[in-house]
């Protein structure tokens, strides 16, 4: 089992207070009374809604109370949260899903609360404001409660046995024997934030949530035998286990990796056909759902993991929001529970997804890839598609690791290997190539390179931000952009390559030489990178008199000029050029554009002209 054990723990690595919890204390004179609602129906099924006839009866629309925010399941049953303060349990049965018990606690807790565990015995949670664990049968009638002590910081976390109690102090992980009452140290460790979260493997080890002094966070696997350290994660990691069975999430880049398999097997990594989607494991089934939310529908994904396949698909009509998953039991169903926004009130689908088979022969599943034993096949396909895609335009992308061949001296480039990351940003990229005119990158004095990477960290040298979404530097008489992966690429490039416009605009023309001519009276940028952040210019930033985009536009006249471009060229941005002096910063950007590449006889509206209250062609 030691030798299984370190195979999943060096798996996700990817990489003394003696205070006791005090007496147990008897159960108050109220305690198991029943929560009822006159209000709350007999069920929350609504037969024949819309969506249960347009999926032909797979999918039943159920409506809780109106400030439902989550569940749980009872192995067949549903336990439903709600509430806001204060949380109300109410536990439902059947198809009809009728109430068939309920209490209201005095205190809110959370369906992901490390010390909210459901078992055969029933249910354990713990109470904030009393500072107790609480004991609940399965009719949700209160047995007992526990006392912690007041050295406690987070939340406790339980034994399957309901036998021994997890918790941390400032400076260490400790461990309370309910029967014995012997409360003792199984780590020390200290951090500015630290709590435990989870039992796994068959509660032999215990996973923590680290926050260091800098805002970054951890997970720590300890051994509930001797206390050791079985792994460090420098990130927040999911895991689960079941028997030999073991599912784990973890942020990667800008997408989760998802890592499942048999211990003592080699793990496997799911990529599903939306790598972005949100995900919940369904610990009964191994499978992975995942609900992939346009303008236009939601899509929902079940992933059968023994086979790596996708065996289920549901399309639901637009303005439903999937917020969590869980598998009821053996009925062959999965309880979603979703905000509806068209009507603006929680909903829980109950969708027989074996009733939606799809027809996909594609494996999601592959080998696990590390930075260090990447999909190799996969980054040469898309190293083939940055060089077409650069062809096409006349510029050089650089990805993996030619993205990070060439590194300024203040900033560290980060090395971005996975490939569904990688294809998305390239197909990003694309789109935005193609909104400027035909052959507008033949007209830069030298090729620009595009680089993309995972992440930018500063090295605190020439005033360098600790973290950027993009910089751009030049190297041997040549221009490099670099952009860091994420949702925000788009704008990063507009802003990035307007630097390297720039410098052949004043090279060639007068049209920036009055610009601080533009700004209010009296106002002086900073000069720096680091100023704006504790300066307040909200003055400066009122849409009547609005004169910048934000604060950073102030530091200097081309970061002014370069953020005027990353908005101007994004959608639903119109509010931020109202102003006058907007309108003439703009305006003036614009000009110094079309002279320098030759545009000013270009009739159509430029991309970053489309908020000009006057389109330059007609003065």
């Amino acid at each position: 089992m030691k030798r299984n054990l370190l195979v999943l723990l060096l798996m996700l690595t990817l990489c003394g207070c003696t205070g006791k919890p005090q007496q147990e204390a008897t159960a108050p004179a109220n305690a198991g009374e029943s929560y009822t609602d006159p209000t709350e129906p007999a069920g929350i099924y609504v037969p024949g809604s819309d969506l249960e006839i347009q999926t032909e009866g797979t999918v039943r629309y159920c409506i809780p109370l109106s400030d439902c925010y989550g569940i749980r399941m009872m192995g067949n049953d549903v336990l439903i949260l709600s509430g806001e303060e204060n949380t109300t349990l109410i536990r439902y049965a059947g198809d009809q899903l009728y109430a068939i018990a309920g209490t209201q606690l005095d205190c809110h807790i959370m369906p992901e609360d490390a010390s909210f565990q459901i078992s055969a015995n029933g249910i354990t949670y713990y109470d904030s404001n009393s500072r107790e664990v609480v004991f609940l049968d399965n009719d949700l009638k209160e047995v007992k409660r526990l006392g912690m002590s007041a050295d406690m910081v987070g939340k406790p976390v339980l034994s399957a046995n309901r036998m021994l109690v997890y918790y941390c102090t400032a400076d260490a992980v400790r461990v309370y024997d309910i029967a014995t009452g012997l409360d003792k140290l199984l780590k020390t460790i200290s951090y500015p934030q630290q709590s435990v979260e989870a039992l796994i493997l068959n509660d032999t080890v215990l996973r923590c949530s680290l926050v260091d002094e800098r805002g970054e966070s951890y997970s720590i696997f300890v051994s509930v035998q001797d206390g050791q350290m079985v792994s460090l994660v420098q990130s927040d990691v999911e895991a689960f286990t079941n028997k030999d069975v073991f599912y784990a999430s973890r942020p990667e880049g800008i997408q989760k990796l998802l890592v499942y398999g048999r211990v003592g097997e080699n793990p496997q990594m799911l990529t599903p056909a939306d790598p972005f989607a949100d995900s919940w494991y369904l610990e009964e089934n191994n499978a992975l759902l995942t609900a992939t939310v346009t303008q236009d529908k939601t899509v929902l994904d079940y992933y059968d993991l023994s086979a790596g396949l996708r065996t289920a698909s549901l399309e639901l009509p637009q303005g439903i929001e999937p917020r969590g998953a869980e598998c009821r039991g053996t009925t062959g169903e999965v309880l979603v529970y979703s905000i509806n926004h068209a009507e603006e009130i929680p909903v829980i689908l109950v969708w027989k997804f074996e009733a939606d088979p799809v027809t996909d022969d594609k494996v999601y599943a592959s080998p696990w890839y590390t930075a260090d034993n990447p999909d190799v096949v996969g980054l040469d396909e898309c190293t083939r598609f940055a060089r077409e895609l650069g062809a096409a335009y006349d510029v050089e992308i650089l990805i993996w690791e030619d993205a990070v061949a060439h590194q300024p001296e203040d900033y560290t480039l980060e090395m971005e290997y996975q490939v569904s990351a990688i294809q998305s940003q390239l197909e990003t990229l694309e789109r935005v190539l193609a909104q400027f005119p035909e052959g507008f990158f033949d007209k830069q004095e030298k090729k620009v390179s595009i680089c993309i990477v995972r992440s930018i960290q500063g090295n605190g040298t020439s005033g360098s931000l600790e973290k950027a979404q993009g910089i751009q530097f030049w190297e041997n008489d040549s221009p490099y952009v670099v952009l860091a992966a994420g949702d925000k690429l788009e704008g990063t490039f507009y802003h990035e390559f307007f630097h390297v416009m720039e410098g052949k605009i004043l090279s060639n023309t007068i049209a920036y030489y009055h610009w601080d001519a533009l700004n209010p009276e009296g106002f002086q940028y900073f000069g720096d990178y680091t100023s704006y952040l504790e300066a307040d210019m909200s003055q400066y930033l009122q849409e009547e008199d609005r004169a910048f985009i934000d604060a950073y536009s102030m530091c200097y006249p081309k970061e002014d000029r370069a953020r005027i471009m990353e908005y101007a060229c994004q959608p639903g941005n119109e509010d931020y050029f109202q102003s006058e002096t907007m309108q003439n910063k703009l305006r003036t950007l614009c000009e110094g554009i079309r002279k320098t590449f030759g545009l000013e006889k270009y009739q159509d509206v430029l991309l970053w002209e489309q908020y000009l209250n006057e389109h330059l062609m007609t003065k």
